[in-house]
């Protein structure tokens, strides 16, 4: 998360989409995660960029589409706790194999674990 969230100042990074319609800064956004972060049954968040980030471009634009959560939680109880109304988002969705093949360096889940997509669409 520190890479996309630390120092970045572009507020269409993240879900360009829906720009202007999105209430909470990228500040904001970063805290409510981070925070999520620590709860006990949350073993990582990360960023997934939008499949037409050129990462290999010095200067390109890096735009993220939606955040991965690994838990064990109830999407339900994910979006209660982190608000996904007040993060203007269209909520949490389960992931499945052929919607993480957009994502390189996902790592090994274990257990009763699954990952989550928080997303803007």
């Amino acid at each position: 998360m520190g890479e996309f969230f630390d120092g970045n100042v572009d507020e269409e990074s993240l879900a360009p989409n829906q720009w202007g319609n999105r209430g909470p800064t990228l500040v904001d956004i970063a805290a409510r995660l981070r925070l999520l972060s620590q709860d006990a049954d949350v073993v990582w968040v990360r960023v997934g960029l939008h499949p037409d980030v050129e990462l290999d471009e010095p200067d390109g634009d890096v735009a993220a589409e939606a955040i991965l959560i690994t838990t064990t939680a109830p999407a339900a109880d994910l979006e209660d706790r982190i608000n996904v109304t007040w993060l203007c988002s269209d909520g949490i969705f389960e992931s499945d194999d052929s919607s993480l093949l957009d994502y390189c360096e996902v790592p090994e889940i274990s257990g009763n674990e699954r990952i989550v997509f928080l997303l803007w669409d």
